[in-house]
């Protein structure tokens, strides 16, 4: 099973994307059950409702470039935040060691 996966592994993301959809029909046919591939009735009103938001012009989409680049900014600005608080807990040592040394 182990090289099977390594094998999988090198294929291109197109061809292991047809490879879950060939994996998926042949689950469908194998059991022959679609109620097991219907969305229960809590998930389709959600999507129902997502549709007319969206029909509505309601809903804002997103292009890929602009959800990429809100995701480096947020990361960035999570570095960023790290390094504040990093830069503080330092300042706060030097200042606590320089109380100690006027006392």
């Amino acid at each position: 099973m182990t090289s099977q996966l390594e094998q999988i592994k090198k294929l291109s993301i197109g061809k292991r994307i047809e490879l879950i959809n060939v994996i998926l029909d042949s689950i469908k046919t194998e059991t022959n059950d679609d109620d097991n591939w219907e969305f229960d009735d809590e998930t389709k009103s959600e999507l129902d409702e997502q549709l007319k938001r969206h029909a509505g012009g309601k809903s804002k989409n997103h292009t890929w470039e602009e959800v990429k680049n809100r995701i480096i900014r947020e990361k960035q600005n999570m570095n960023l935040s790290s390094k504040k608080r990093r830069v503080m807990t330092s300042r706060k040592s030097i200042s606590t060691m320089k109380i100690k040394e006027k006392a």
